[in-house]
């Protein structure tokens, strides 16, 4: 039950986690653009990039666990309880 509790939380507001997805996906998006395309000698904007690399996958996976606890959460609500023995 605990976890049915967890999922059905996690899932409560698919359209919060998809905004969560894209901002993730868009810095993390910007990150590989600084890395890659503005590779210079300054090395605080190498660290800029990686620091948005990384916190736009966090994001990005805090996103998309919601949409997938959403979606789960909708299986569970079809599924049909077990028979009592």
């Amino acid at each position: 039950m605990w976890l049915r509790r967890i999922i059905f939380h996690l899932g409560g507001n698919p359209h919060r986690s998809w905004r969560y997805f894209i901002v993730g996906a868009l810095l993390f998006s910007l990150g590989i653009y600084i890395l890659l395309y503005l590779n210079s000698s300054l090395l605080w904007l190498q660290y800029l990039g990686l620091g948005l690399l990384g916190s736009g996958l966090i994001v990005a996976i805090k996103g998309y666990v919601g949409i997938f606890a959403n979606r789960f959460a909708q299986v569970l609500n079809r599924a049909k309880p077990p028979p009592e023995l």
